[in-house]
C-alpha cells in the first residue's frame, strides 16, 4: 500500500480528501488568451474512487496556485468523464493502469505561457456534501477561534444570512498581466510568486476587463482538520457576483496570510464597492490530532 492508497484508506468518511498532482507528459505552450488541450499521467490513486454517479458528482478539481498566479486556468472534469466512461476504473472504482488525460487549459493573458513538461497543474478532490460546515458548526469554529479573519466584521468579513459560507474582502488595490511577446515558463519550488510578480503591473486609468489579480484580508487557519474551499463566485457588498475567479480554489489548513484571488471579469472603470470572496469550510481527510 502506497502512501496516497494509505491516506485515503484512513481519511474518515464525509470529508475532503486531496489526491496527488497530475503531471503533464510533456512540455506545451498556451498562447495569449487561447485555450488547449494537455495530455497529464494519471496513476493509480492519483483519482478518487468512482464507483457511482454520486462519487463523480462530488469530486472536484483545482488548479494549482503556481499556474492561476501568472492567468493560466486548468480544468480536468471533462477528461475524468472520459475516463469513467472509458473503463479506466475497476468495480471497486479505483484506476485500473496508468493512461493518459486530456485537460483543458486557457490562457487568460496576453503572453505565451510555457508548462514543462512533467509539471504539476492540477489535482483532483473529493469534496462530499457532508463534509461542509455550516449553520450552528460554522459559528462555534469561528467563535472558538479555529478560523481568524483581519478587519472588522461586516466591513472586512461577514457570514451569509444561512450561515453557510464567509464572504471576505478582497483589497482594493489589484495587479494585471500586460501584453508582451515574451514566453513565461511556468515555475515550480519557493520563488513562483516572487517570478511571478515580476510581471505583474498596476491597473492603468483606461485599461478595460482583464485578468486580475488581488488579495483577501489575512485568513488563518488554527485547526488542522480544517480548510476551505473558494467559489467562483467574487461577490459585491450586495451578494451580487461581479467576477470569477478561476480553478484554483484549495486553501490549505496551515493558511496564516492574504489568501491570492485570480479572477476574471474585473473592470476598474466599473468598480463601484468593495468585492468579495466566498468560501466554504470543510472537514478535511486528516486523521484528528488528540
Amino acid at each position: 500500500m502506497n502512501r496516497y492508497e494509505e491516506g485515503i484508506t484512513q481519511a474518515p468518511e464525509k470529508r475532503l480528501v486531496k489526491y496527488p498532482d497530475l503531471l503533464t507528459v510533456s512540455q506545451n505552450e498556451i498562447a495569449p488568451r487561447e485555450r488547449a488541450n494537455v495530455l497529464v499521467a494519471v496513476v493509480p490513486d492519483s483519482l478518487p474512487v468512482i464507483k457511482t454517479i454520486p462519487d463523480f458528482e462530488q469530486t472536484f478539481d483545482s488548479g494549482r496556485s503556481r499556474n492561476a498566479i501568472i492567468g493560466l486556468e486548468v480544468h480536468g472534469k471533462h477528461g475524468l468523464r472520459e475516463a469513467v466512461v472509458n473503463g479506466r476504473f475497476d468495480s471497486n472504482g479505483r484506476v485500473i493502469e496508468s493512461f493518459e488525460m486530456q485537460v483543458e487549459v486557457e490562457n487568460h493573458t496576453g503572453m505565451p505561457i510555457i508548462i514543462p513538461e512533467n509539471f504539476g497543474i492540477l489535482r483532483f478532490f473529493s469534496k462530499p456534501p457532508e463534509s461542509v460546515i455550516k449553520g450552528d458548526d460554522l459559528m462555534r469554529e469561528i467563535m472558538g477561534g479555529s478560523i481568524k479573519i483581519e478587519g472588522e466584521y461586516g466591513t472586512d468579513w461577514k457570514i451569509d444570512e444561512d450561515f453557510n459560507a464567509i464572504f471576505v474582502k478582497i483589497e482594493d488595490k489589484r495587479s494585471y498581466i500586460g501584453d508582451s511577446e515574451e514566453s513565461y515558463v511556468l515555475q515550480e519550488g519557493r520563488d513562483f510568486r516572487k517570478l511571478a510578480r515580476a510581471r505583474y503591473q498596476d491597473f492603468p486609468p483606461k485599461e478595460g476587463e482583464v485578468f486580475s489579480i488581488g488579495q483577501t484580508k489575512k485568513i488563518t487557519i488554527e485547526n488542522p482538520n480544517l480548510e476551505m474551499v473558494l467559489s467562483e463566485d467574487i461577490c459585491d457588498v450586495d451578494g451580487e457576483v461581479v467576477e470569477r475567479q478561476i480553478n484554483s480554489v484549495l486553501i490549505e489548513p496551515s493558511t496564516n496570510w492574504n489568501v491570492w484571488t485570480e479572477t476574471v471579469g474585473y473592470d476598474p472603470k466599473e468598480v463601484t464597492g468593495p468585492r468579495f470572496a466566498k468560501f466554504t469550510v470543510v472537514r478535511n481527510g486528516m486523521p484528528k490530532t488528540a
